[in-house]
């Protein structure tokens, strides 16, 4: 076991679709992978299920811990990660103690660790000490369903689909910028669409930019019907969006919060809090709306 250059190598992703998915074990035992390439131009044939990343789909099971990656990974229409494209299936999926500088782009979803997370009933996925120094593009400005090139971006996770799942991500940090399309940017986490816990994660990377609706310091925007859990979180970096912006949260389905300066949204009014439970978290990032 050593150290892996990829460099010349055009890497074909671990797992590549929901039937050729990983769901073992892998340890890297610290091990650090560089010169990751991964280019995909997939266009209507694309498989179902796909993802793009150093693992492309991983499902179930799986477990993926001490990891270090550098590349970079760029999708013309499938979610892409610089360690996961892709989380499917019924399992417990636990990601712990990586590093990614892996520069993301994507007219999808896109991520430092994991594109996107689909979990069905009783799923869940457990993100730990996993640190992010990448750059994050999602380009996609538009459309619906789950190719719909809406431009969902985040540090850690770019998008999380499907109400009957949960993710728990804890002692994660990004400190890279973050530029997303209409659906969502965030520090950590781009788009929250299934039950979320997140804890104690910083982010000092500017997030969002003029094409960016929505942007926020943890998340971006959360969906409807689902329960978030926000504890012990910093962000530092400079919030940017065209329509709504907050240095913790960028949106709701029930709030669209404008602001400039400092400020961060008031989640002590229960309004604010019907499916949301934050405590201890701070913002000292500028908050900008700024239409193009």
């Amino acid at each position: 076991t050593t150290d892996l250059d990829l460099s010349g190598i055009s890497w074909n992703p671990i797992g590549t679709d929901g039937v050729n998915a990983f769901a073992g074990k892998f340890d890297g035992r610290n091990h650090t992978i560089t010169g990751l390439s991964v280019t995909n131009t997939m266009g209507s044939e694309k498989p179902e299920n796909a993802g793009v990343g150093f693992f492309g789909v991983v499902k179930d099971n799986a477990e993926i811990r001490n990891l270090n990656v550098s590349g970079k990974v760029e999708s013309n229409s499938i979610v892409a990660g610089g360690i996961i494209g892709r989380i499917i299936g019924d399992g417990d999926v636990v990601i712990e103690n990586c590093t990614t500088d892996v520069d993301v782009t994507s007219n999808n979803s896109a991520a430092g660790a994991v594109g996107l997370c689909w979990g069905n009933l009783g799923s869940s996925v457990t993100i730990t000490d996993v640190h992010n120094t990448g750059a994050i593009k999602a380009t996609g400005t538009g459309g619906n369903g789950e190719y719909s090139k809406d431009g969902k971006a985040g540090g850690i996770v770019g998008a999380l689909h499907s109400y009957w799942g949960r993710v728990k991500i804890e002692n994660c940090t990004n400190t890279a910028p973050i530029s997303g399309g209409t659906a969502g940017t965030g520090g950590i986490v781009g788009y929250a669409g299934m039950n979320l816990t997140i804890n104690n994660c910083e982010n000092s990377g500017d997030i969002g930019s003029y094409v960016s609706k929505t942007a926020g310091g943890m998340i971006g925007r959360i969906n409807s019907g689902t329960n978030i859990k926000m504890s012990g979180n910093t962000n530092s970096g400079d919030i940017t969006a065209y329509a709504q912006a907050g240095g913790i949260l960028g949106s709701t389905l029930y709030l669209y919060y404008e602001t400039s300066g400092t400020d961060a949204v008031d989640f002590s009014d229960p309004e604010y809090t019907k499916d949301y439970y934050f405590s201890d978290n701070t913002n000292s990032g500028n908050i900008t709306i700024e239409k193009a």
